[in-house]
């Protein structure tokens, strides 16, 4: 049985899941990673729901 993989089920215009605010006073990324170890381009996540996420291992 061939089945999708998680990047093939996630679709580039779906938003990002929206994290509340952390609570404590933040630093901007700058300031804690050198800008040798940053990555140059965003990193490729599928965009899909924890739901979703589970059924696709739960099969």
């Amino acid at each position: 049985m061939s089945e999708p993989l998680l990047f093939e089920l996630g679709r580039p215009d779906r938003p990002s899941p929206r994290l509340p605010a952390p609570g404590v006073k933040t630093r901007p990324i700058d300031d804690l990673v050198p800008a040798a170890l940053r990555r140059k381009s965003p990193l490729a996540i599928a965009s899909l729901s924890e739901p979703e996420v589970a059924r696709h291992f739960a099969r």
